[in-house]
């Protein structure tokens, strides 16, 4: 009996080591490139721009970093799953507040992205759409 349950606890240990050591950590730099469409407050119509960017994730620190000069500083990431990663925040620094949500296809590298951002000004949304490297997932 003792043997049995001694097993069962090497198995489940063994277990929760693959499940840890299947999980990714590491840093990724994606070349991307896609689209930008923006438009603004009051009344603008909307403006395509063909761009190209380095986008950082990285999955050790859960936290992607890039999209141009349109977002400052790291970008939590929300969830990782085997196909894709989300990513969000929000920022209220006086007088604008922002906010950007996105996903990383984890399979085709595709990156999709909006960000709003609001103010005394008035209101700006950009939406991303990228073609990306994806490298070697971990």
């Amino acid at each position: 009996m003792k043997a049995t349950a001694a097993t069962l606890l090497a198995l489940a240990g063994l277990s929760i080591a693959t499940v840890r050591a299947a999980e990714p950590t590491e840093t990724l730099t994606l070349a991307c490139r896609g689209e930008k469409i923006w438009w603004g407050a009051p009344n603008t119509d909307p403006v395509k721009e063909q761009v190209s960017m380095g986008i950082i994730v990285n999955i050790t620190a859960w936290t992607v970093n890039g999209l141009g000069g349109d977002w400052r500083g790291a970008i939590p990431i929300h969830t990782i799953t085997e196909t894709a990663i989300t990513f969000f925040a929000e920022r209220q620094d006086d007088p604008v507040e922002a906010s950007i949500i996105g996903t990383i296809d984890r399979i085709t590298g595709d990156v999709d992205a909006g960000i709003t951002a609001s103010g005394s000004s008035g209101k700006v949304s950009m939406l991303y759409s990228l073609k990306c490297n994806p490298g070697a997932w971990g």
